[in-house]
């Protein structure tokens, strides 16, 4: 799956109680969005990628839980942690190779992926690859800016997205449904204006961009084949 969370896919998640219709956040859209694929999961190895304080992996105690996270504050994220029992932190970024990653089940992350340099894309999903068992899958709910005109930033993130899966020998749970031109539709779940406006008094980049462009929900979803 490599697609846009839509307006009528968030509207299904609140009315089945797996979106907190208190958060209207795209980290909401976006928790909601993981909550429903992972809700039943039991017995499984989980990794959460980037997780900070999680408000997932505690829903999921019945599986043995992990998460990759140094909590140096990267994208406004926490600087330090929250004791959750039964997750087992490693203190990492994915592309470093830490050997205390191990290999798991099911690799998630939400709202990270767009804060990983461009650079060093290749490596961070080489790394994810890596620590996914044969026949395990992995979850990423990633920010997207769009525009009425295909932008620059997207582009490349939808393309090294889709590269990084054929790179690694990784298969879509099925076929892309975006491409690289793609531009914002009003089917699409997004950021609320409110919250865009938040984000423009903290953050240069989207004091300048947030007027123009609206921020959407890459969902991404790949397995790897069993040898």
């Amino acid at each position: 799956m490599f697609d846009i969370i839509r307006k009528q896919e968030y509207f299904d998640l609140l009315g089945g109680g797996f979106a907190d219709q208190k958060d209207h956040t795209l980290k909401g859209i976006q928790d909601g969005w993981i909550w429903k694929h992972l809700s039943e999961t039991k017995g499984k190895k989980i990794l959460e990628v980037g997780g900070g304080n999680s408000r997932i992996l505690p829903k999921l105690k019945e599986n043995e839980l992990w998460n990759v996270e140094k909590f140096e504050g990267v994208g406004n994220g926490p600087t330090a942690p929250n004791d959750v029992d039964g997750v087992t932190v490693v203190p990492a970024f994915m592309g470093e190779f830490h050997p205390d990653i191990p290999e798991v089940d099911i690799l998630f992350s939400i709202s990270v992926v767009e804060h990983i340099p461009f650079s060093q894309y290749a490596s961070a999903f080489e790394d994810m690859a890596r620590c996914l068992k044969p026949g395990g899958t992995m979850y990423h709910a990633v920010d997207l800016p769009l525009g009425n005109e295909p932008l620059d930033v997207a582009q490349q993130r939808i393309r090294l997205l889709m590269e990084a899966v054929d790179n690694n020998k990784l298969t879509w749970r099925t076929p892309p449904a975006i491409s690289p031109d793609l531009t914002f539709s009003c089917d699409m779940a997004a950021n609320s204006d409110l919250t865009m406006w938040i984000w423009s008094r903290i953050s240069e980049a989207s004091r300048t961009s947030g007027p123009h462009v609206q921020i959407v929900t890459i969902q991404m979803i790949a397995d790897k084949p069993v040898a």
